[in-house]
């Protein structure tokens, strides 16, 4: 059996700014006054983490995956996309931080997800056994330009502020019919583009 290292994943520079504005939104909503603006920021959060939820980053950010050993079979990121893998540090077995050259390792940016492997030749270093020995830093999103995202999860990110602006509770009655989930126009929207929530 493959050892897995346990993950885990640390923000640390989050988007400048939202890929839908307040604006767009109200114009998909038809919302002409500005009573309800903070409310309508809140439902394009609500949008971008519904999003975020598939491991799909949009506007730039840096976020650190963390493992608590280099794994055998390459380090794979999630989220993404990945624009640049910008460092990995790793805990040396004296204990000392160590930051691993980048000739050391190769990144396969276009892999679904994005890959990091030691290039040819190469090893993993050997890590001192604790938790939390191998940083990696890295920037992901779409350049920060909703010109760049695919057009099926901004559209989808509209449905969902219109699904969310019409239906302000977590239960909704129709015809005496209690209804609990999104339209599957949503769904089928964002899958074409990132297919289902990977877990690992």
């Amino acid at each position: 059996m493959t050892y897995k290292p346990e993950t885990g994943w640390r923000l640390i520079t989050p988007p400048s700014s939202s890929v839908i504005s307040p604006e767009e939104a109200k114009l998909h909503l038809k919302v002409d006054t500005d009573t309800e603006d903070d409310y309508i920021q809140t439902l394009i959060d609500a949008a971008t983490g519904w999003v975020a939820g598939r491991n799909r980053l949009l506007g730039d950010q840096v976020w650190e995956l963390v493992l608590d050993a280099f794994p055998c079979e390459g380090i794979r990121l999630w989220k993404q996309p990945v624009q640049s893998v910008d460092s990995i540090q790793y805990v040396d077995t004296d204990g000392n931080t160590q930051t691993l050259d980048s000739d050391l390792y190769q990144v396969a940016l276009a892999s679904d997800p994005p890959r990091i492997m030691p290039a040819y030749g190469e090893v993993w270093p050997a890590t001192r056994c604790q938790m939390e020995s191998v940083i990696v830093r890295f920037t992901g999103g779409y350049n920060d330009s909703p010109i760049q995202i695919p057009a099926q999860i901004i559209q989808a990110m509209q449905l969902l502020i219109g699904h969310l602006y019409s239906n302000r509770e977590a239960v909704v009655i129709m015809q005496g019919i209690v209804s609990l989930e999104l339209p599957l126009g949503l769904e089928a929207l964002l899958d074409s583009v990132i297919g289902y929530a990977k877990v690992y």
